[in-house]
């Protein structure tokens, strides 16, 4: 009415000009308004960019090349689409970010979002129906075993406790290679020397195993399952990307999973067995206790599921996932960081210098000689920035709508923290892709592992931050230190060594790592006085010549400790009568007749004679001895420091108790020992829980071989660097992307053109090279956050600091989940594995027992010794293998033995022994077809509704693994359970499954859908499948090695302990080159983590005096062996595995 009274009363006043001009003035206004409305709606709901090309159910497969790794192909679209952007691998959709500001806004912005982790089928069948707590999703189950992990088993105090461990290991091994090339020098495969290093020292952590570097029945089987083990995670299973495919397995990958898922359940079953039966049969001191010990002790004892598995299920699946995430990932970054060295000699004789400035050659690398090592840190800082050893951090799945990068991300996508291209922007390194350790001193002087700024994160940050940060450091820097303390190192021909990346789910080199080794120490510096062997040998010599004075002391043994249980050290004080023998062998023949010219009284009295006491009075009450024809033992002395007898000791023995007590024979066994930009362990709640250990071992093992050795190439070759392809690094982009869901109306993340039907982008990621250089290419092209479909899932990648920061802290709850796979369902206990189980109360309940019982630092600090003793070991056979002389050594594969070793003491309290002995073969191979299946292409997980089928018949090989590893570790579970009846494990005598074991409820009901037998032996399982105000645990977005967020990486500790002190170790001892000196080739292998693409052989030669190793190494004479036969045979009839360790401590 107003207009119309407005308009009749001024009409005679107004033109029809005027008139018009006020309507469209009007209309201009409403257009206005809708076109800034609509804008700043859509703004709001704009999705991460998208390559195009995108096909029906495979996504963008097809665009990633399938011969590059899938870390370089991401990157590659970062480039084009931006450092956020997405992908669809298959029917799942990931956001990929590769910035420090996405990393950041991922990992500490939405951590709690990015906490789940996706499910695949590599976790399902080969981690305990995803009882794997790092790979689990997120709820109760993950945040109990990470609380168990990280404050228990990988703890500092724990770590420091078996400090003894890895020093033992390294000593070791660095013994070996100084005997390797004594005589001159010799190439030496350096890969897999670390290999073996690392596993020593995680077996005897974990399980208090030996590896033995494959020696062994049951080292054999273990160390084959576990190449099958990591072979099939990284395979690309159908059904991780097209879930409705998980049923037709026509490629196999199944049915191998669920063969290594067996047979590595049955070497891990023996372990948690005997932990059981030691736990019933003695009460084991709480420095004794290994990681197995200590998960018995964490989890409830029970029958009634926790979390929706049986106890020992959490056991075993607990102290595999330990074994499996720490000996790729810790073997890998040694084999790198001398890789690096050798093609910068200068850096090498420069680190060599300062090692010979702070620490001298009169003596080894220690732990604390580390923070003195400045220049040393920051080399293998910089070794984990350029090749951090999971170049993608663990995938992780949205649980709520986020935005990340002003993108919105929808629930369910996975996410990819492209860390490898991340620690390469531009941006925040000046001149990225060069190896400076110098940029650690200055401009990165505040930057650290531990991810809390986002552009360095190696380790992951965020809650999900690998907990083995520690460990892994510890073993890295020791082993790292002694080698090049100890040796020279070169390459054959001075040749430069191929740094080329080989494919999986972490960073490999394409090529072994061969190197010419060279003593640069004094010979007595790798020799060992060891009068406790030469008082033992003694004390049995005098008592064979004795027989009556034999049954005398047996006698007494019987009638005091009785013939049910193992002689304790607190039963000595009762047996007056072997006190009175050990007091006349040390009168008639004293292990050092010429006192050493000091005036110091021996400070390891005490220690020396508790070893002999233990040591002679179980021999004494286990066994009958006699000579053989019943002649006079030899009393003739030999040459020397000590008294050594100038014969071997040979003996016929013959077991005098029952059969189980044989298998509890390891209970005496000793096992002290939130940046986004850098994330190799993860961030977040999701992240790696056995950081601290794991780089333990790295440390550890390294610094021992560099200590010790001299490496070089055979004729000084450059060492080939090519990435290898195969199928097992196709899988994590399979597997890392949730079930496709409902198509919404927002727009998606940045994606590469090309995507084909059903296959996606699979096409365009070239095979030739590692996926995370191919990822890295299409970042360069989409940016750092970009999707990709891979099958039927579209995948988020990521790798820059500020998509990572906001997928794995703004969004780390959305992200936290896992996607589910083939491998995880049939191989992981039914996604047991809580490393790959979904987000829920099962995986925030593992994961907390994980990272406060288990891969707490004072757990880790605890269980020191098992790594340093693991790497003495190892470094003794380096030691062994130059010591006349320098020889060509495979040091990837040496590491992985290390890591290996050590994961076994750790969590199952077994010895690995390298694949001897039948439980170890069965495991071994077990756990590489386990790895195999896990790395496999499903069809059922890129294209789910084909899981039916089976047509490739992974499914069907997958649940033959699953069983054969399930066999294994439900062995170790038993005997834990069987101990924990029999005896009270002391706290330092606690591997992982005894921890498990404790820390979950003993009861029958389901836990989370799990029996308790079945989440222990997931998590023991997946366990066996690192600057400034910058650290690895991904706290700032542009370092993010270990992850962040609440899906960080939580044993940070434990890797950085076992990366340091191995490193340091083998920078200590050894001289290193590689073959002619050539420079070592560089390019990363394919894979889920970030592997050398060829092994790291180098060159050893010794550097230190020989007898330095006179406290590492025990010359063992030809009697030990015979005796070592001998009891082989009887457990041969008698089916006794475990009088080994006794045989070996005689």
């Amino acid at each position: 009415m107003y207009l119309k009274h407005f308009f009749l009363h001024t009409q005679p006043k107004m033109n029809v000009l005027a008139m018009g001009s006020f309507f469209l003035g009007l209309a201009l206004l409403c257009i206005i308004w809708r076109i800034l409305s609509t804008s700043h709606k859509r703004n709001k709901t704009l999705p991460p960019p998208e390559p195009s090309g995108a096909w029906p159910l495979i996504g963008h497969m097809r665009i990633l090349n399938s011969q590059i790794p899938i870390f370089r192909a991401l990157g590659d679209l970062a480039d084009k689409q931006g450092p956020v952007f997405s992908i669809r691998l298959g029917m799942r959709r990931t956001l990929v970010i590769s910035s420090w500001e996405s990393v950041k806004e991922c990992l500490k912005t939405n951590d709690r979002n990015f906490l789940n982790r996706p499910s695949f089928a590599a976790s399902k069948y080969m981690g305990y129906d995803d009882a794997f707590f790092g790979f689990h999703p997120y709820g109760e189950y993950w945040l109990e075993m990470r609380k168990i992990v990280t404050q228990e088993l990988l703890s500092n105090h724990r770590l420091q406790l078996f400090i003894d461990v890895r020093v033992s290991e390294i000593e070791t091994c660095i013994k070996e290679l100084y005997t390797t090339c004594s005589n001159g020098s010799v190439l030496v495969d350096m890969s897999q020397r670390f290999s073996y290093v690392v596993a020593s020292v995680m077996l005897r952590l974990i399980a208090g195993k030996r590896y033995c570097g494959g020696i062994g029945k049951e080292s054999e089987a273990f160390g084959r399952a576990i190449k099958e083990f990591f072979y099939l995670s990284g395979v690309l299973v159908m059904s991780d990307l097209i879930p409705f495919t998980g049923w037709m397995d026509f490629q196999g990958h199944l049915k191998s999973m669920k063969r290594v898922a067996k047979e590595l359940d049955h070497v891990v079953s023996g372990w948690l067995e005997e932990h059981l039966q030691r736990r019933e049969a003695v009460n084991v001191r709480k420095e004794e206790k290994d990681f197995m010990d200590v998960m018995l002790e964490s989890l409830a004892v029970g029958d009634d599921p926790i979390f929706g598995y049986k106890r020992e299920t959490i056991v075993k699946a607990t102290a595999l996932n330990l074994i499996v995430a720490s000996i790729d990932t810790t073997s890998i970054t040694l084999t790198w960081a001398l890789s690096l060295l050798l093609n910068h000699t200068e850096v090498l004789k420069r680190v060599q210098k300062e090692i010979d400035i702070h620490v001298g050659t009169t003596r080894w690398v220690e732990e604390s000689d580390i923070k003195n090592l400045v220049y040393f840190q920051a080399i293998v800082k910089e070794t984990l920035r350029l090749y951090p050893p999971g170049p993608l951090l663990v995938p992780r799945e949205s649980l709520e709508d986020c935005y990340v990068g002003g993108y919105l991300v929808p629930r369910g996508t996975q996410l990819l923290v492209n860390a490898w291209k991340l620690h390469r922007d531009p941006r925040i390194w000046e001149n990225p892709c060069e190896f400076r350790p110098e940029r650690f001193l200055t401009s990165h002087g505040s930057i650290d592992v531990r991810g809390q700024q986002f552009e360095y994160v190696p380790f992951g940050s965020g809650r999900r931050l690998c907990p083995g940060i520690s460990s892994s450091l510890q073993m890295l820097h020791l082993t790292l230190s002694r080698l090049l303390q100890g040796f020279s190192f070169s390459t054959a021909m001075n040749a430069q060594v191929d740094m080329s990346e080989g494919l999986g789910l972490t960073l490999p080199k394409a090529t072994p790592l061969e190197v010419v080794l060279a003593p640069r120490l004094e010979h007595k510096m790798y020799q060992r006085v060891d009068t406790t062997s030469v008082a033992l040998t003694w004390r049995l010599s005098l008592l064979l010549n004795h027989t009556e004075v034999l049954k005398e002391v047996q006698k007494e043994i019987d009638i005091h400790v009785g013939t049910t249980r193992w002689v304790e050290e607190s039963d000595i004080k009762n047996l007056v009568y072997f006190q009175a023998i050990v007091k006349e062998t040390l009168r008639l023949y004293p292990p050092g007749p010429s006192l050493l010219p000091r005036r110091r009284l021996c400070p390891g009295i005490s220690s020396g004679l508790q070893m002999l006491h233990l040591t002679l009075s179980r021999v004494l009450q286990g066994f009958n001895f006699s000579t053989a024809m019943n002649v006079q033992v030899d009393m003739s002395e030999g040459l020397g420091l000590t008294l050594a007898k100038a014969t071997p000791l040979g003996v016929v023995l013959a077991p005098r108790l029952e059969h189980k007590m044989f298998l509890t024979s390891h209970g005496s066994i000793d096992v002290r020992g939130q940046q986004f930009e850098y994330v190799p362990f993860g961030s977040g709640r999701r992240l790696c829980p056995g950081i601290s250990s794991g780089l333990q071992m790295v440390y550890l093992t390294l610094s021992r071989l560099l200590q010790g050795f001299s490496f070089s190439t055979a004729m000084n070759a450059q060492v080939d660097m090519s990435i290898f392809l195969g199928l097992a690094l196709l899988c994590i982009i399979w597997r890392i992307l949730s079930t496709s869901h409902k198509r919404n109306k927002t727009l998606p993340p940045p994606e590469p053109s090309g995507a084909w039907p059903s296959i996606g982008h699979m096409r365009i990621l070239n095979s030739q090279i590692p996926i995370f250089r191919a990822l890295g290419d299409l970042a360069d092209k989409h940016g750092p956050v970009f999707s990709i479909r891979l099958g039927l899932r579209r995948t988020l990648v990521i790798s820059s600091r500020e998509s990572v920061k906001e997928c794995l802290k703004t969004n780390d709850r959305k992200f936290l989940n896992r996607p589910s796979s083939a491998a995880s369902k049939y191989m992981g206990y039914d996604d047991a594995f809580f490393g790959f189980h979904p987000y829920g109360e099962y995986w925030l309940e593992m994961r907390k027992i994980v990272t406060q019982e288990l891969l707490s630092n004072r757990r880790l600090q605890m269980l020191m010794n098992v790594r340093v003793s693991e790497i003495d070991t190892c470094i003794k056979e380096l030691y062994t293998t130059c010591s006349n002389g320098s020889v060509l050594v495979d040091m990837s594969q040496w590491f992985s033995h290390v890591v290996a070793s050590v994961m076994f003491r750790l969590l199952a309290g077994k010895r690995y022994c390298g694949g001897i002995a039948k439980e170890s073969e069965a495991f071994v191979r077990a756990i590489k077809e386990f790895f195999y299946l896990s790395g496999v292409l499903v069809m059922s997980d890129l294209i789910p509704f084909t899981g039916w089928m089976d047509l490739q018949g992974h499914l069907k090989s997958m649940k033959r693994v699953a069983k054969e590893l399930d066999h294994v570790v439900s062995g170790w579970l038993e005997e834990h359970l069987q101990r924990r009846e029999a005896v009270n494990v002391r706290e330092r005598r606690k591997d992982f499954m005894d921890v498990m074991l404790e820390s979950l409820a003993v009861v029958d009901d389901p836990i989370f859908g799990y029996k308790r037998r079945t989440i222990v032996k997931a998590t023991a399982l997946r366990f066996l499948t690192s600057h400034g105000s910058i650290d690895v645990r991904g706290q700032q977005f542009e370092y993010v090695p270990f992850g962040s967020g609440r899906r960080l990486c939580p044993g940070i500790s434990s890797s950085l302990q076992m990366l340091h002190l191995t490193l340091s170790r083998l920078l200590q001892g050894f001289s290193f080159s590689t073959a002619m000196n050539a420079q070592v080739d560089m390019s990363e292998g394919l894979g889920l983590t970030l592997p050398k693409a060829t092994p790291l052989e180098v060159v050893l030669a010794p550097r230190l005096d020989h007898k330095i190793n006179g406290k590492y190494f025990s010359r063992a004479s030809s009697s030990m062996h015979h005796m070592e036969n001998t009891v082989n045979q009887s457990q041969k009839k008698q089916n006794l595995t475990t009088t080994e360790p006794l045989v070996h401590g005689l």
